[in-house]
C-alpha cells in the first residue's frame, strides 16, 4: 500500500512539476565604443588619431554569444574626417588557455572613402572590455598614393549578466 501511494504522490509530482530554469550568460554591448588608429608613414614613426563621433548599430540589444549581438551589427565613425563604416561579418573564437582572454578573428566589411574591403582583425575579451585590431592599407581605400599601413582599432564594452534564460 505505501508503494503504490508512494508511485502515485511521484507520478502526480512529476505531472505538475515546472522544470527547473536553466542557467546562461547574456551578453550585451553597453557603454563606450572607441574607435582610434595608427598610421605609419616613412619616418616609422606612429601618428595616433580617434574618432570623435562613433555610433554602434546592433542587430541585436542582447544575446547568449558573441555571434548572436554581433554579426550583423556595425560600427559608424569618422577616420581622419571620412566617414567609416564597419560591418561585422564573421567571428571566429579560438580556444581559450588556461584562465586566459576569450580571443579570436573578427572579419569586418569596412567602407572608407566610397571602397570596400573585408578586414580581418583580432580580438581579445577580458574585465567586460572587447578589443579589436587590425591593418589596413590607405591607398587600398584611395586615401593616400602610397602604401601607407594603419593599425586600426575597435573597442568595445560588451557586459555579460548570469540570469535565468526562458
Amino acid at each position: 500500500m505505501k508503494k503504490i501511494f508512494l508511485i502515485i504522490a511521484l507520478l502526480v509530482t512529476y505531472t505538475f512539476a515546472k522544470p527547473a530554469p536553466k542557467m546562461g550568460c547574456i551578453l550585451a554591448q553597453q557603454g563606450k565604443v572607441v574607435v582610434n588608429w595608427t598610421v605609419y608613414g616613412k619616418d616609422k614613426l606612429g601618428h595616433e588619431g580617434n574618432s570623435t563621433k562613433v555610433e554602434f548599430i546592433p542587430i541585436r540589444k542582447e544575446g547568449t554569444n558573441f555571434h548572436n549581438i554581433l554579426v550583423g551589427s556595425a560600427i559608424k565613425a569618422d577616420f581622419q574626417g571620412k566617414p567609416l563604416l564597419a560591418e561585422f561579418l564573421h567571428i571566429q573564437s579560438k580556444k581559450r588557455i588556461a584562465r586566459g582572454p576569450r580571443h579570436g578573428i573578427i572579419i569586418f566589411d569596412i567602407i572608407l572613402n566610397g571602397v570596400s574591403k573585408d578586414v580581418p582583425m583580432v580580438y581579445f575579451y577580458e574585465k567586460g572590455d572587447m578589443k579589436m585590431k587590425g591593418h589596413i592599407n590607405l591607398k587600398d581605400f584611395k586615401l593616400s598614393d602610397k602604401d601607407t599601413y594603419t593599425e586600426l582599432a575597435f573597442n568595445l564594452q560588451i557586459h555579460s549578466v548570469v540570469c535565468t534564460v526562458k
